[in-house]
Order: structure tokens, then sequence, then C-alpha cells
């Protein structure tokens, strides 16, 4: 039970950091790479909604 919900804040973290990386980018660093730590941050998020999607999916299983 309790891991279902860790595991769906997880995949929500993961949508956020995918659809606001350059908000992110923007508030939190001010770099020249601006393009290069937004592509970061998006797969991140990309990573972590596998990895928790997965562990929701074996979960219900």
């Amino acid at each position: 039970m309790w891991i279902n919900l860790i595991s769906a804040v997880g995949v929500l973290v993961g949508l956020i950091f995918v659809f606001d990386a350059r908000r992110i980018t923007k508030k939190n660093f001010s770099s020249a790479d601006e393009n290069k730590i937004t592509l970061g941050i998006k797969i991140f998020g990309a990573l972590l909604i596998f990895i928790f999607g997965m562990l929701v999916f074996i979960n219900v299983k």
C-alpha cells in the first residue's frame, strides 16, 4: 500500500521535472549552458517516471 503511494509521488515529481525543466533551470541556475541543464533535468525526470512507474506496475500484479 505505502509503496504504491510513494511510487505515485515519485512519478508526479518526475512529471514536474519533465514539464517544468526550463522554469526550474532559469530559477535555480544562472549558467550559460541552460539547454544542457534543461536536457539533464528532463532525462532525470524521465528516469524517475520509468523507475517509479515500474514499481507501481510490479506491485499492482
